[in-house]
């Protein structure tokens, strides 16, 4: 239940410290905010099961926001005023940990409360969440909830199994055809996420029925480019700039719930997928590697009815996983299925130790996995060269004790290795890759579909000691965006040689290959590619490129196997459509042009839209 006024009397007697909200930025003051910490009884008080029964459910996603990157966790130049007054009416967690320096992982593990090898989800874009795992969607619905989703990002498409549940699944990160992209995903502004979300609010707002609404912000994700007055405000700082933009955007939602009566009955959960390394450890973004660089986010839960007190929690380690059990708790509602997450406010072990994993560097580039255990004070990562930290005296996780002889390894070593035990191996991840069923599998098989290794060992080298490899692959993708051809190429190469076994090298080379006008090399290069990662994006590829050495029965065969591996890949038809463009055959070119809009309008829209005008012109 939520707690008295006398209570909160209590509570606020055991003042701790008094934390620095530093709300400002180039050009505005600071603000305090006074927090409480609270002991374990006292916080399990304030979690009692159906304290917050019938109350709406709103869940917002930052991408890529490091912990350290709010006010109101006390980054000098933050301009997060909107999270920083959430904080004040809720609960802070110091230490929260993601399962995966990855977007589609770690939101599995969200609305699932299962870690990555018990969901199967371990990367972006070539695994599918299992029908059998229930999402919080599915749980709220289930109990009377109506359910929406705004997506900022196209690495959350509905195919990939996280519109379960909800009743309005808004993924249109493409609306107009012409959507900003980062890296190869399709993205749409914090704005628009949030117009979307005022809308089905708006029209829900009457309704005494409970709602659940997840918003999804993309913008802070690399290349950090601020929008509007957020562009000259953090010229020199713009990834926080990006961050300041999307809190401007929650303060409009904070202030529609407030407005329409239902905020005092909101419970609201703010958090990040994972964090940034901006340059730490040789990384500049995120998912090669587990530090808590990338794995310490932002993990705040919200209601000035249940929480009225500013209350930060230092006294345990928490994962994103036990957010699924934590707020189906509080609103009373029961799991069907057992998770691996715990409540965030009952279960209190001081020596629990949460999971991390990244597997982008076995299956992207065929180096070791990494995965380890993070506990309040120490951590281990299980590498080719272990790696033990002592996190409270080294927060940079800058010098590696793990031949020191310190009990905590050996302590974490032997738990990891009890906890690994449960799942298959992180190298048989790469046979799970777009989630086949036997039968899917047996057509694949027919269709000539093949995962080999060229040459050497996969899962050998040591992402730590790679880095260095992986700025140059960035530097080789970078001179080619920029016209340097030959000079991308030369450099993309002599990465090969060093590891002929990384796919991302090899559709670099493709790429650069392709650009310049080498249609032979840039297949050859694709389907050594294809052989260490089969992608339905990479059969699309290959058929394009075969449409253009008129290779037809070759392209046909290509696509089936893209369309085998994702039934919902429009890139199959906007192949197919130019093939009968090229041969004169406009009308049929654009029905598959059309089919291609209508199937995957997400991720082909602009391309689809154009083509389309192209072929009606023809007609």
């Amino acid at each position: 239940m939520p707690i008295d006024r006398s209570q909160s009397a209590l509570l606020a007697t055991i003042l701790a410290a008094s934390f620095f909200c530093a709300c400002g930025g180039e050009d505005s003051e600071a603000q305090v905010v006074s927090t409480v910490e609270l002991d374990a009884a006292q916080l399990a008080a304030l979690g009692a099961t159906g304290s917050a029964a019938g109350f709406d459910v709103v869940i917002f996603t930052i991408d890529t926001v490091r912990y350290d990157r709010l006010g109101c966790s006390g980054h000098a130049t933050a301009v997060t005023p909107a999270i920083d007054a959430l904080a004040g009416t809720g609960l802070r967690f110091e230490s929260a940990i993601a399962p995966a320096p990855i977007t589609l992982p770690s939101h599995a593990t969200i609305f699932t409360g299962l870690e990555p090898p018990s969901h199967g989800v371990r990367n972006n874009g070539t695994f599918v969440l299992g029908e059998a795992h229930r999402t919080l969607a599915q749980e709220l619905k289930g109990a009377g909830y109506a359910t929406a989703a705004f997506i900022g990002a196209y690495v959350l498409d509905e195919r990939y199994g996280l519109a379960r549940g909800f009743d309005l699944y808004d993924d249109d990160v493409n609306p107009s055809g012409s959507a900003r992209t980062s890296g190869h995903y399709n993205e749409r502004a914090a704005g628009q996420v949030t117009n979307a979300a005022l809308k089905w609010f708006t029209q829900s707002a009457a309704s005494a029925t409970p709602r659940f609404a997840w918003l999804h912000y993309f913008d802070a994700h690399h290349p950090y480019e601020p929008r509007g007055e957020f562009a000259r405000r953090f010229r020199n700082s713009p990834y926080d700039g990006e961050i300041a933009y999307v809190d401007s955007e929650i303060a409009r939602v904070i202030e529609h719930l407030r407005q329409s009566g239902r905020l005092e009955r909101t419970l609201i959960v703010v958090t990040s997928d994972h964090g940034e390394s901006l340059g730490e450890h040789a990384e500049l973004t995120h998912s090669r590697l587990i530090y808590d660089s990338t794995l310490r986010v932002p993990l705040i839960l919200s209601n000035p009815t249940l929480f009225p007190e500013s209350v930060v929690v230092r006294d345990r380690v928490v994962g994103l996983v036990d957010l699924f059990p934590t707020v189906l708790d509080l609103v009373g509602v029961s799991a069907q299925n057992p998770v691996d997450g715990r409540h965030l406010l009952k279960d209190m072990d001081p020596q629990r130790a949460i999971y991390a994993e990244s597997l982008v560097p076995l299956l992207n580039h065929g180096w070791a996995p990494l995965q380890g255990l993070r506990r309040l004070g120490d951590k281990f990562i299980a590498a080719p060269k272990d790696e033990y930290y002592d996190v409270g005296a080294d927060p940079g996780e800058l010098y590696n004790l793990i031949g020191e002889g310190r009990a905590g390894a050996t302590e974490l070593k032997a738990e990891l290795t009890k906890t690994l035990s449960r799942w298959e191996s992180a190298l048989g991840a790469r046979d799970l890759e777009q989630r086949m069923d036997p039968e899917q599998a047996k057509r694949l098989a027919a269709l000539g579909y093949t995962r080999s290794t060229p040459s050497g060992a996969i899962g050998v080298m040591d992402p730590k000691d790679m880095m260095v490899l992986w700025r140059e692959m960035s530097e080789a993708r970078s001179m080619s965006d920029a016209g340097q051809h030959s000079a991308a190429l030369a450099k993309n190469d002599a990465i090969l040689r060093k590891n002929p076994n990384d796919a991302y090298a090899w559709e670099t080379a493709s790429l650069i290959k392709s650009r310049m006008g080498d249609v032979n090399g840039a297949e050859v290069s694709l389907r050594t590619m294809l052989q260490l990662q089969p992608t339905a994006e990479g059969y699309v590829r290959l058929a394009q490129l075969q449409l253009a050495r008129r290779a037809g029965a070759e392209m046909e065969a290509s696509l089936q196997l893209a369309a085998t591996l994702d039934p919902s890949e429009g890139g199959v038809y906007m192949v197919r459509g130019d093939a009968f463009a090229m041969a004169g055959r406009f009308r049929e070119a654009l029905a598959s042009f059309e089919h291609a809009l209508e199937l995957d309008a997400v991720k082909w829209a602009g391309p689809a839209r154009e083509k389309i005008a192209m072929a009606r012109a023809q007609l």
